[in-house]
């Protein structure tokens, strides 16, 4: 058999292969997509509306299956439609409650405290986004959290003078 009676051959392989990397990538977004959609949150501190201090007592639970063990939860502060993270991850203990300090050192008029659900990948786009801020002290917000879904948030929060 020569090599120009193989290049069908070769280019149908390639073409299933390419087919099954798809179906595999698609299957672990909708994955993900799933193990998001499954997980909700509230917050008991603090409440909307309330005058904070920079630094934040938050507090809530979260609700999600064993399933959902491999996400992350993470805190940040929204305004004007940005997001910037907080150093600090959420820890729920068994029964979902979780308690953390979080600071705002900006000035926003007003502005929203979120809670999201994070996937591993997620993850690592924000903590790609404290490495670079760290580097140039410099810390853009984020139109977006990639492999995240915010579960909770309370807002039009003022900071106290």
């Amino acid at each position: 058999m020569t090599f120009d009676a193989l290049v069908p051959f070769i280019l149908l392989v390639c073409v299933i292969a390419l087919v099954l990397i798809g179906v595999a990538f698609s299957i672990r977004a909708n994955k993900t997509h799933h193990l998001l959609a499954q997980v909700r949150g509230h917050f008991d501190q603090p409440s909307n509306g309330a005058t904070v201090q920079r630094s934040i007592h938050c507090s809530g639970i979260c609700e999600h299956p064993p399933s959902t063990d491999d996400l992350v939860f993470w805190l940040a502060i929204e305004t004007d439609g940005l997001v910037w993270p907080k150093e600090a991850l959420v820890s729920p203990d068994s029964n979902g409650h979780w308690s953390s300090i979080i600071h705002e050192g900006g000035s926003p008029d007003s502005f929203t405290i979120s809670l999201w659900a994070v996937t591993p990948q997620g993850v690592k786009t924000i903590q790609a986004w404290f490495e670079a801020g760290r580097q140039t002290n410099d810390f853009p917000g984020m139109s977006a959290l990639p492999g995240a879904r915010r579960i909770a948030h309370v807002q039009a929060l003022q900071l106290a003078v």
